[in-house]
């Protein structure tokens, strides 16, 4: 795990620790169904995905500023832009894999948020 979060760059700290407030978060939503709560998770399940992407994207600036400076050219420069790209990835993984975690937590409350409300009566139609 380490050496993903090395790898992934100064992007997977932000994803990783408001990620885990949007899964305490979503798991808060899930055992209370207190609707008050989903728009702060899903506030914070959309910031995760903007620290992922916005890793990834810097990665991929460093990777090709790495090759600029270097001035790298034909093989070294395809493996060097394959490295870094696979190394930025690990900012999508993990925001994804964070967000697709919250979101199966707020399905849980939403179920159970709708399973609390009483149902409207066919008859009084």
């Amino acid at each position: 795990m380490m050496q993903l979060l090395r790898e992934g760059g100064w992007g997977m700290y932000p994803t990783m620790v408001f990620g885990l407030v949007a899964v305490g978060a979503a798991l808060r939503f899930a055992i209370r169904a207190d609707p008050r709560l989903r728009g702060f998770v899903e506030s914070m399940a959309r910031a995760v995905t903007f620290f992922a992407v916005t890793g990834f994207v810097t990665g991929i600036i460093s990777t090709a500023s790495y090759v600029e400076a270097h001035d790298l050219r034909g093989w070294d420069a395809l493996m060097t832009v394959l490295e870094g790209t696979r190394e930025s990835l690990h900012n999508l993984a993990l925001g994804f894999t964070v967000v697709s975690l919250v979101h199966l937590a707020v399905a849980v409350g939403r179920r159970r948020y709708d399973a609390r409300q009483p149902l409207e009566s066919v008859a009084s139609s």
